[in-house]
């Protein structure tokens, strides 16, 4: 295998990942997970409140598209 092309128009991307039926968009990272000591904690608090108080927003994925610090 050799490399012939280096793509780095985005819809160009796009156009060939759809046509591969392949996602174009990245997928959503995963909320950080707490240290085993802090989920127990948080089990623990849990079982003596029905009411849970800390909702961790979901974490984004960095926006790629506009760091092109290394492309001249």
């Amino acid at each position: 295998m050799r490399l012939i092309a280096f793509i780095l128009e985005r819809a160009v991307i796009v156009s060939i990942l759809d046509h591969l039926g392949e996602p174009s968009e990245p997928p959503r990272a995963a909320p950080i997970r707490d240290p085993p000591e802090v989920a127990a904690w948080r089990r623990m608090q849990m079982a003596e409140s029905d009411v849970l108080v800390l909702d961790p927003a979901p974490q984004l994925m960095p926006d790629y598209e506009n760091q092109r610090q290394d492309m001249g």
